[in-house]
């Protein structure tokens, strides 16, 4: 599995944080497409360069050689050298009018993204309630789902009513949604991306809200994905147990025979346990913290729990930290005991699968 190292796990930490906590649409799909990033650069960056062709426009004389080919059709070069200069090749070709070519390799953003949809193909669906929803956010008068690539908006204008849907596809104006599989949404979530970036879709515009809106879900899953597989959220969660820094819940945990709760005025009394004898309840002054462990392992074993076996893993955490109490451990080691059984949890349904 590959790497990734404690500064990029709280990074891209963060900001799946900051993309669950905002209420904003638009920073949720920011952030998380920053946390897509950072995952994609890192694991595909050296896919990303590629020998491109640039032509130096000061150099060249195009108007002419335009003129020329359109009066000729076929025009024949008189002279043609290519040199190596500051690392890429200079292309001279002379009609006798100049023609100066450049070939480097660059950087090419999408060829990261286009690796990552390559290599999880076939790990990661999108849940059809969510493609259907994002398709219908971008289906257009024409009865086809497609998101406008709005850097050709202009193009767009001209020939909507005029050539395929295809046809435009093809020429890049638009990015079509026809279907349900990563390299078609990775596609079409890049293309929202940048018109969300180059400033060419915003807050409060119906339509775009309403697509921005519907690509969330999709977005989140697959970042979700990405997070569980390369085991960043419980390696941030560790991190955070290690320095001390776990932060607090908004709410107490509750639920699946788990009750976290203050120590003091507690609405969970004896004649609780008497009505309800299989709840554990933790009484703690740290009921907050350990409150937010709970709710981040449910987040990073949501596809691993269901509504049998929560039963089994909530109440496992409660047993974890009642030792815990009766042994007078430090809470750091409580907290990591509880990350480690909720570990051993998950291998053990996996083993059974073997």
């Amino acid at each position: 599995m590959e790497y990734f190292d404690d500064k990029q796990i709280k990074l891209i930490s963060s900001w799946s944080q900051l993309s669950a906590n905002s209420d904003d649409e638009y920073m949720k799909f920011i952030s998380n497409w920053i946390c897509l990033n950072a995952i994609c650069v890192h694991l595909y960056s050296d896919y990303a360069n590629k020998e491109r062709i640039s032509i130096d426009r000061k150099k060249s004389k195009l108007v002419k050689l335009k003129s020329k080919v359109d009066e000729e059709k076929t025009i024949i070069a008189e002279e043609a050298k290519i040199i190596e200069k500051n690392n890429k090749l200079e292309v001279n070709i002379k009609f006798p009018e100049r023609l100066c070519i450049y070939i480097q390799e660059k950087y090419t953003e999408d060829l990261v993204f286009e690796k990552f949809s390559d290599t999880h193909k076939n790990e990661i669906k999108i849940p059809d309630i969510d493609y259907l929803t994002l398709r219908k956010a971008l289906t257009k008068f024409d009865s086809e789902a497609y998101v406008i690539n709005m850097s050709k908006s202009a193009l767009f204008n001209e020939f909507c009513n005029q050539i395929s849907t295809k046809e435009m596809s093809d020429r890049n104006i638009i990015v079509l949604l026809d279907e349900n599989n990563l390299t078609t949404i990775q596609k079409v979530l890049y293309q929202i991306r940048c018109n969300i970036f180059h400033g060419e879709k915003g807050p409060g515009d119906p339509n775009d809200d309403r697509i921005v809106r519907a690509s969330n879900p999709v977005l989140d899953y697959i970042v979700k994905h990405l997070l569980n597989k390369y085991d960043i959220l419980i390696r941030n969660l560790e991190n955070l147990v290690q320095d001390n820094n776990v932060p607090k819940s908004r709410e107490l945990f509750a639920g699946a025979n788990l009750i976290i709760t203050t120590e003091n005025n507690s609405p969970y009394g004896e004649n609780h346990h008497k009505k309800y004898p299989q709840d554990i309840v933790i009484k703690s002054s740290h009921c907050y913290e350990i409150s937010w462990i709970i709710f981040q392992l449910k987040e990073v074993y949501k596809k691993d729990i269901n509504s049998n076996n929560k039963y089994e893993f909530y109440p496992l955490i409660g047993q974890v930290i009642e030792i815990g109490i009766e042994n007078n451990y430090p809470l750091r080691k409580i907290y990591m005991n509880i990350i480690e059984a909720c570990r051993n949890w998950k291998n053990n349904i996996i083993e059974n699968f073997k």
